[in-house]
């Protein structure tokens, strides 16, 4: 990620700030509602908790970035005043965005967040509606950059699996199978790879049924080949009930049963076995970009989002990794019935 670069000030004065103030929710609602107690009226909190998982993170990161700036380090996400916020002050924090992070995409991203607990505060009637329209007029940061990420070619995934069969331990069999359902399946996300369970999964079909982004269900199928490295993993696994991947202990063979497999773990993988094969390094975002490209390439952009549980197309294109020599040859095949004049 891009270096912060030093504002010149933040928007609000520093001493402003650490005078007295309501809490920036408001009093807490006493009101009960099946014996449990409501949650305060915190715009922030409300904006995160209705954000998928796998976003939550980075969105708290982003609103925790903003809030120091804003304040000049003096309060975190949960403190800021967000209710408070501006047209000059949100413009301010565009300004800021947009020269902190030259990738447009990051900016945008902050931008989402501010945005996101904005309209919270809207919706509390926290924030005057004149100014959250007035807000919703400042513009996304312009710009593209080059796509990040790489393919993952034939010959590499190749080494990678004839390195993972002749290792042959425990941790190689579920590793090789959560690679080959991550670039089999049109593009399972991290967090759906780890969160994939044994009965949701339908051998005969070769498919999982899952819930992903959004709360959408969908059903992604393996290949053979990728049903056969799963096949290999769930021989060793067992019919336990419960999730697909699973933790091993430091002993490198006793699976451990009812847990989770932490994302980081996965992570951490892909780029060892990248070392022990000698290929250029690839996160498990990558193995997702492979399989969008292929899905692409074999079918269409429109079952390309399908497969990928993906609302638009133009995000499903923007995970498109081909090669410019995969472009020619597409080009290439595109027929025109054109005929010469006849020599002569």
């Amino acid at each position: 990620m891009p270096v912060e670069t030093a504002p010149e000030s933040p928007p609000w004065p520093v001493p402003a700030l650490a005078e007295p103030q309501v809490t920036p929710g408001g009093p807490p609602i006493e009101t009960r509602l099946d014996g449990g107690p409501l949650a305060g009226r915190d715009p922030a909190t409300l904006y995160l908790d209705g954000l998928a998982p796998s976003g939550r993170r980075s969105q708290r990161a982003a609103l925790e970035r903003i809030a120091r700036w804003a304040s000049g380090g003096a309060l975190g996400w949960r403190e800021f005043p967000w209710h408070r916020v501006r047209y000059q002050h949100a413009a301010r924090i565009q300004g800021w965005l947009r020269d902190a992070y030259p990738a447009p995409a990051t900016a945008n991203t902050y931008r989402a967040a501010l945005r996101g607990v904005l309209r919270q505060c809207w919706l509390l009637g926290q924030l005057p509606a004149e100014e959250w329209q007035r807000i919703q007029t400042i513009g996304r940061v312009r710009g593209t950059r080059l796509p990040r990420g790489r393919n993952l070619e034939d010959e590499e995934l190749a080494r990678l699996f004839a390195h993972l069969v002749a290792e042959g331990t425990v941790v190689a069999a579920r590793d090789a199978a959560a690679i080959a359902v991550m670039v089999s399946s049109g593009g399972v996300r991290l967090d759906e790879l780890t969160g994939l369970t044994l009965d949701g999964y339908d051998p005969g079909d070769r498919a999982f049924r899952l819930v992903g982004k959004g709360n959408r269900e969908r059903k992604v199928w393996l290949s053979e080949q990728a049903a056969e490295a799963l096949a290999d993993w769930l021989r060793r696994r067992g019919s336990a009930p419960g999730y697909v991947f699973l933790p091993v202990a430091r002993d490198r063979t006793t699976i451990l049963h009812g847990r989770r497999l932490a994302q980081s773990t996965l992570r951490e993988m892909c780029a060892r076995r990248a070392r022990q094969v000698g290929i250029p390094h690839f996160s498990p975002h990558d193995l997702r970009r492979t399989s969008i490209s292929r899905a692409i390439e074999l079918s269409d952009l429109s079952t390309a989002r399908d497969l990928a549980g993906h609302v638009h197309t133009d995000t499903t294109a923007g995970y498109d990794r081909r090669g410019e020599e995969s472009r020619r040859a597409a080009a290439r095949r595109l027929r025109v019935p054109y005929a010469g004049r006849p020599a002569g």
